[in-house]
């Protein structure tokens, strides 16, 4: 006899795995999520974001790869994969927003770590609004 041990009857059922899944795949950033969705901006902004940190807003390279593309390259520059990364921070367009508006000091840090992580970071940075209106203009207007 196979065991569930997720369940206090030792019985699968779709309710014990569903929480299974939201306690591993929620909790590592629930501090995040928590502050995208208590975020008093616009709510078109709050889902960009939770869609940024599910990683999947639609790149170029997103859509070859649902066969709706032909082309994983930037539109603007030519850059040759356009993913999450170039679109919110590496592209050159981008990068004139952000060095208009972070902080020096965070400037290498925006450079030096993955996308999600610097925004994680800077939801909690006590200049965040900054961040997050920028994000909302450049990416929603």
């Amino acid at each position: 006899m196979v065991f569930w041990a997720r369940s206090t009857s030792g019985a699968f059922s779709v309710r014990s795995a569903y929480w299974t899944l939201k306690e591993t795949s929620w909790n590592s950033r629930n501090k995040a999520w928590k502050s995208i969705w208590k975020y008093l901006g616009p709510q078109k902004v709050r889902v960009f974001l939770w869609l940024a940190f599910q990683q999947r807003l639609l790149t170029n390279s997103k859509h070859v790869r649902r066969g709706i593309g032909h082309s994983t390259s930037c539109t603007l520059y030519g850059h040759a994969f356009e993913d999450l990364a170039h679109v919110l921070r590496d592209c050159p367009s981008v990068k004139y927003v952000w060095n208009l508006v972070l902080p020096e000091q965070l400037k290498q840090k925006f450079v030096s770590t993955s996308f999600l992580d610097w925004l994680l970071l800077n939801l909690f940075f006590h200049e965040r609004c900054r961040v997050v209106v920028s994000l909302g203009r450049v990416f929603m207007d």
